[in-house]
């Protein structure tokens, strides 16, 4: 019966993403957004995937094997993580409610034997360090909250106000 409850969950979480692609990119001027793409700076884009790299693929896993390692005594192997962790970004990008740990969760529990609530505290700690990150970069930038101007802008270009 678990499969059976597997097989409903991914089925309603898949119709949940759907729907809200949907409602969210119903409104987007095509001509306009291929218009923008075209003006986007090349070399900026080749730095955003730097950092992105480094920032997103290397930093996190190293957290993440270490925060595995202090909570369970048990040391995975950093190949391991970055398996699961890049195996799981599609997941994560196409699911809301970042649904998509929850196969880390499970993967983690499988094949390394890591209790599900240590994995779940595992996780929980990254996002719970992100959010002290970002809190740190805005003290730190001592500017007023620049985020906000950033995301109205770009909520304007694809029309959703």
């Amino acid at each position: 019966t678990s499969q059976w409850i597997i097989d409903y969950l991914v089925i309603f979480v898949v119709s949940i993403t759907i729907l809200i692609y949907y409602f969210l990119f119903r409104k987007i001027n095509l001509e306009i957004f291929k218009t923008n793409l075209f003006k986007i700076d090349i070399q900026l884009i080749i730095y955003i995937i730097i950092i992105s790299i480094v920032e997103n693929l290397l930093f996190r896993i190293i957290r993440w094997q270490y925060l595995i390692e202090k909570l369970t005594n048990i040391k995975v192997g950093f190949i391991r993580l970055f398996s699961l962790f890049t195996g799981t970004i599609p997941v994560k990008a196409l699911t809301p409610f970042k649904s998509g740990e929850l196969i880390r969760i499970y993967y983690l529990k499988q094949f390394e034997n890591i209790p599900y609530t240590d994995s779940l505290v595992s996780i929980f700690l990254q996002y719970l360090l992100n959010i002290i990150s970002i809190f740190i970069i805005i003290i730190l930038t001592e500017t007023e909250i620049w985020w906000v101007s950033v995301l109205l802008n770009a909520l304007q270009t694809i029309r959703w106000i």
